[in-house]
């Protein structure tokens, strides 16, 4: 159940896989478009066209799924020529927003954070840096949530690089002789995840700034391990896919030192003269293992394997003529031992009782006592002749290791989870994971029957549900993807994993059931949602949109999409909520969009704009007027950021207006919330902006929001909040702005006057009009949560005068009435008391 890497902006690519080739990786790493890059993958994968593949893999973690996590971030930061973009660009931007006026309001993040419910974790953390001499303090570099600092160690963390251009960190050294002192990369350590090189801290994290050792996205640079020397700290050394680099002077200046592309670096514990590398050398394959004697300016080749690749070492204080490695050998993974310094290399065990990848580490006080493993952490006591799985309570994908620099007995693992702490004499494991907010959301759904039922997608770390005592449990496992809630009863909720496998409780996951459609297979995420009308009804887009009226238990077809051409998967899906009749859904690759007005008994297709060039990342319909539809479009072509249509696509408009060119990721539209106009909610890759229907300029909403993307939006109209989704740094919610729940008559436009004489009285309204003129208005009642539960069109009121309209029996509660036609709008509030 090896997980990958997948990064915010396109610091991502493949973690170790046994299969994976040295051409495939070479596939991510090379500067080419990113398209060039889609097609190797798919000749490599067999797929005929994007998301079309001959093995249904459900949700499987094999490399194809790997290459999909890749390929799902990378996609949505390609520049007009075909690059993937550098980070600077979107960096830049924020800070000159964040630098201007924008609207009031403070994020404060509602995500999980406490680990009591679910040991696993919380979010994926791939690096460590210990304090020299006080085990309280800590660093960890994470997956797309920046770097943390604890000081009490481990029971709370304190987010630091919110500044840095990226929210990645793959190495951390901290000064030994000065703690204040420390240096990250920013950028994963593993192959093919480019990043921007070197920074570094004086004050003990609080800023950051680049070393003389940094790198554009386009020079594909990967900063693999970083090591400070022990003694003398003016001394690093870099480990990188472009040669080993050394400064001298602290990070001011660096000189190569050789071509070796090595992937991990030590020096020995007791003599920091002599270090041990592993790597592939320059020019060499498989993986060997090198010694340098006098501080890396020269490397000796200790091994000659012949076929092993992917390989990890590990070195003792206990007896430094110990050295371990673990290697790969197509699907066999192998376990050496050097006892006499690199003379020779024995092999322990061939026979796979260890799992493939991963750290390997020999404890500082017991020569034999070693523990190695990528998806699943395996102690061995004699050496590595035998291994036994170890500690089930720590998340699958051990990313590094530390031995604690105080104390002999402390070992620490960064995993998919967060970190944990081993205390080898004890035999005991803590998880160190709690206040911090590092989850990546792909999408959430709120509960319509309090505050703080929500559930969420996440990557590796499966769908996650938090329950109205704040409690969170996991209910899915591999990367969790679309979810819903029943908007009625939140004892129902659905959640679904890569390529489309749904799961279905009625319970909130006491129970559940697997309802994927029989011999389908989605895209990599793909859409579902209840219908607005009835939430017992579900559609589903697979290749085609299917339907269930029985909650998933069955499904029928209720499009064919092939005479329009399409042999992709669907991605996007949306029905209207004013007449669920009306269905839209697109794939971003095809840029068209198809619907039906008739509940899937005929489709038909509209093209996007052929000015835009870039691809559609998003599709809703107007909840007020299933004809109007919008679309966003992911990427960086300026000023082609959100195009809306009312006649299918005949004339779009672009309401993009002055959004910065970044990318767009999701659109949540507010018809409640305002008395007269939609207001629009905007996730891109540098916060969330927000506009009226009829602005022309669109506003940053509030302070706080870290630098991540903003993965998914949903507004909780019953508590006036918008919760925004991010890919690494958990869930946040804000204050609506300026959408003060109408209690009393709005001022209503050209003096004209509509007013509610009467509250719902037997199943009807009583207005009094004194409009000017004669007018035909559309009615509209919501219930607290935005849902439409009674639709009247073209009522013609005949100026001044009295009218009443009747409405189907609601249950007891609050709603609002909006009366609107072409240039007048009013909404009222009603209480339903029986």
């Amino acid at each position: 159940m090896y997980k990958i890497i997948l990064a915010l902006f396109i610091f991502v690519g493949l973690s170790e896989c046994n299969a994976q080739t040295e051409l495939f990786q070479t596939i991510l790493n090379n500067h080419i478009p990113f398209s060039e890059k889609q097609k190797i993958a798919r000749e490599y994968f067999h797929c005929e066209m994007e998301d079309s593949v001959d093995v249904i893999h459900g949700d499987s973690d094999d490399e194809y799924s790997e290459y999909k996590r890749w390929e799902w971030m990378a996609k949505k930061f390609v520049m007009p020529d075909g690059y993937l973009s550098d980070p600077f660009h979107d960096y830049n931007i924020r800070k000159n927003v964040l630098n201007k006026n924008r609207s009031t309001g403070t994020w404060e993040p509602i995500g999980q954070t406490d680990l009591s419910y679910t040991p696993s974790g919380i979010g994926r953390v791939d690096a460590i840096g210990c304090h020299p001499t006080d085990t309280n303090i800590l660093y960890i570099g994470t997956f797309c949530g920046g770097i943390w600092k604890t000081t009490d160690g481990g029971n709370s963390w304190v987010a630091l690089g919110d500044n840095l251009p990226i929210c990645s960190v793959g190495n951390i050294c901290v000064d030994p002789i000065n703690p204040d002192i420390v240096y990250i990369t920013l950028g994963f350590n593993l192959e093919n995840n480019a990043g921007l090189g070197i920074y570094k801290s004086t004050d003990a994290g609080l800023t950051w700034n680049p070393t003389g050792q940094t790198s554009s996205i386009a020079a594909q640079i990967v900063y693999k391990k970083l090591l400070i020397h022990p003694s003398n700290p003016n001394i690093l050394y870099s480990c990188q896919s472009d040669g080993l680099w050394k400064t001298t002077d602290a990070g001011a200046t660096w000189s190569l030192i050789n071509l070796y592309s090595f992937t991990y670096l030590f020096f020995n514990p007791l003599n920091s003269n002599s270090m041990y590398a592993c790597g592939s050398g320059f020019g060499t394959s498989p993986g060997q293992v090198f010694k340098s004697t006098d501080e890396g300016n020269t490397f000796n080749q200790l091994t000659f394997f012949s076929n092993e690749i992917f390989l990890k070492i590990g070195i003792t204080k206990a007896d430094t003529n110990y050295i371990a490695v673990r290697t790969t050998q197509g699907s066999t993974f192998r376990f050496y031992l050097s006892t006499n310094n690199g003379i020779n290399f024995n092999l322990q065990n061939g026979n796979n009782t260890i799992d493939n990848g991963g750290e390997v580490i020999i404890t500082a006080t017991d020569k034999n006592k070693i523990y190695c493993g990528f998806p699943y952490l395996h102690q061995s006591i004699d050496g590595g002749i035998s291994w036994q799985y170890f500690a089930s309570n720590i998340h699958a994908d051990i990313r590094g290791v530390s031995l604690s620099p105080v104390t002999d007995d402390i070992i620490y693992f960064c995993n998919d989870g967060g970190i944990n702490k081993l205390n080898i004499t004890t035999g005991t494991m803590t998880n160190m994971s709690n206040t911090l907010h590092i989850t990546m959301f792909y999408d959430i759904s709120l509960s319509r029957q309090d505050s703080i039922t929500l559930i969420g997608g996440t990557q590796d770390n499966g769908s996650r549900v938090k329950k109205n005592n704040g409690s969170w449990s996991v209910v899915t496992g591999g990367d969790g993807m679309t979810t819903a809630i029943n908007p009625t009863d939140d004892q129902t909720m659905y959640a679904s994993t890569q390529y489309g496998n749904l799961y279905r409780t009625r319970d909130q996951w006491q129970t559940q059931n697997y309802i994927t459609p029989t011999g389908s297979v989605g895209a990599w995420t793909t859409p579902f949602m209840l219908n607005p009308s009835n939430p017992k009804t579900i559609f589903a887009g697979y290749h085609d949109v299917l339907k269930s009226v029985d909650e998933g238990t069955t499904w029928d077809t209720i499009s064919n999409l092939s005479p329009f051409s399409f042999s992709g998967k669907l991605e996007f899906l949306d029905v209207a909520q004013t007449d669920s009749n009306y269905i839209y859904c697109s794939n971003r690759y095809y840029n068209e969009i198809f619907y039906t007005g008739n509940g899937g008994i005929s489709w038909y297709n509209i093209s996007s704009p052929v000015s835009l060039s870039n691809y559609i990342s998003g599709l809703k319909i107007d909840p007020t007027n299933e004809n109007r539809i919008f679309i966003l479009k992911d990427g960086y072509v300026n000023h082609n950021k959100i195009l809306t249509t009312s006649d299918h696509g005949i004339t779009w408009k672009n309401i993009s207006y002055d959004l910065p060119n970044v990318p767009v990721f999701c659109l949540t539209i507010d018809a409640v919330s305002d008395s007269t106009k939609l207001t629009f909610y905007l996730g891109t890759s540098i916060g969330v902006y927000y506009k009226n229907d009829l602005d022309t300029t669109w506003t940053y909403l509030g302070n706080g929001l870290p630098n991540t993307f903003v993965s998914d939006l949903e507004i909780h109209y019953g508590y006036n909040k918008l919760v925004a989704a991010t890919f690494g740094y958990g869930i946040w919610q804000i204050d609506l702005p300026d959408t003060n729940v109408p209690t009393s008559i709005a001022t209503v436009q050209n003096k004209n006057e509509i007013r509610l004489l009467e509250n719902l009285i037997d199943d009807e309204l009583k207005f009094e009009s004194k409009m000017k003129a004669n007018v035909l208005l559309d009615f509209f009642i919501y219930d607290t949560f935005g849902k439409i539960v009674f639709k009247q069109n073209r009522i013609s009121i005949q100026g001044s005068g009295k009218f009443s309209i009747s409405i189907p029996s609601l249950a007891n509660g609050n709603y609002f009435v909006q009366a609107e036609s072409e240039s007048f709008s009013k909404m009222f509030k009603i209480v339903v008391v029986k």
